[in-house]
């Protein structure tokens, strides 16, 4: 059933909202009506486009990737309990003020249950829509070829970056098709902000989602990963970075951020071939040498070895 909701004026100025496309904002005002006091709701894609775009033939095509834009700025997230697909506004009470709430018929999410793949109906049984008529639409169909280039842009490829290598590029693409989520170049931003909060690059953000069986990447999930995983790990702190004598179970080899490093033996043997290749390359003559001596490699972001 529909429900009258409120927007409140300084939702066009929210930096989250701005990270994602003007289709998904405005499917995060629509779902409102949809969710209940608790701000959940069903989340199967085909119900959710019958219902909140009943005039829009792309809409069955296009909402996955934007309830995909909106789980990654944490707007929703997607969850599935016993089969059932389902989806929960995060902040619902920052969103709305509701007085006398009514108790959800829903199950509330957890992580144990967060969804691993978009929601997608098989059904291809239009259940109509169904929240009370408001007023009278505008049913006249707009051409799709005069329709905003947006959800046409999000379609065409997108281009590595520059900062991926090639096979965790076409790995990455692989594990985004088989989930049927989209690659866009929204999805991409939000995952480098995601990998910055986390303390890692965008490749190895790529590469623990593939990994993981993640269908994007937040900090948290690195942190509740970590937290299951890595206490039985031995580590040490020294000078503010965490060094780790055991691998970490959810971590790529060899492993090192800003913040910590692994100093397992297959780590350091792992660097040691990186640096054996250096040195390689320095006596080829491909690695240039300043004056003092110094080899620049610009393989690896103008770090320097003498």
């Amino acid at each position: 059933m529909g429900r009258i909701r409120t927007i409140k004026p300084e939702f066009p100025q929210s930096q989250s909202m701005g990270r994602v496309s003007r289709e998904a904002r405005l499917l995060f005002v629509l779902l409102w009506t949809l969710a209940d006091d608790s701000g959940r709701t069903r989340a199967a894609s085909r119900m959710l486009a019958s219902l909140l775009y009943p005039y829009d033939d792309d809409a069955p095509r296009l909402i996955s990737g934007w309830l995909e834009e909106l789980a990654t700025v944490n707007a929703i997230v997607l969850y599935t309990v016993d089969g059932d697909d389902y989806l929960e506004v995060r902040n619902w009470l920052k969103h709305q003020k509701i007085d006398k709430p009514s108790k959800s018929k829903f199950p509330p999410f957890d992580e144990s249950s967060r969804a691993l793949a978009n929601p997608r109906e098989q059904s291809t049984t239009d259940q109509g829509p169904r929240t009370k008529d408001q007023g009278p639409l505008n049913t006249a169909r707009v051409p799709l070829a005069d329709r905003p280039a947006d959800s046409a842009a999000r379609s065409k490829p997108v281009d590595r970056p520059s900062d991926v290598p090639e096979q965790v590029w076409a790995d990455w693409c692989a594990h985004r098709r088989k989930k049927r989520a989209t690659v866009s170049a929204t999805v991409i931003d939000g995952m480098r902000s995601e990998a910055a909060a986390a303390g890692v690059g965008l490749a190895e953000a790529m590469s623990l989602s593939v990994t993981n069986g993640w269908q994007g990447f937040r900090a948290d999930w690195l942190k509740t990963k970590l937290a299951a995983r890595i206490p039985s790990a031995t580590s040490t702190v020294t000078s503010g970075k965490r060094i780790y004598t055991e691998h970490p179970a959810a971590m790529p080899t060899p492993y090192e951020t800003p913040m910590a490093r692994c100093d397992c033996g297959l780590c350091v043997k792992r660097r040691g071939t990186d640096l054996a290749a250096r040195m390689r390359r320095e006596n080829d003559g491909a690695i240039p040498k300043e004056p003092g001596g110094s080899i620049v490699d610009p393989g690896a972001n103008g770090a320097r070895a003498s």
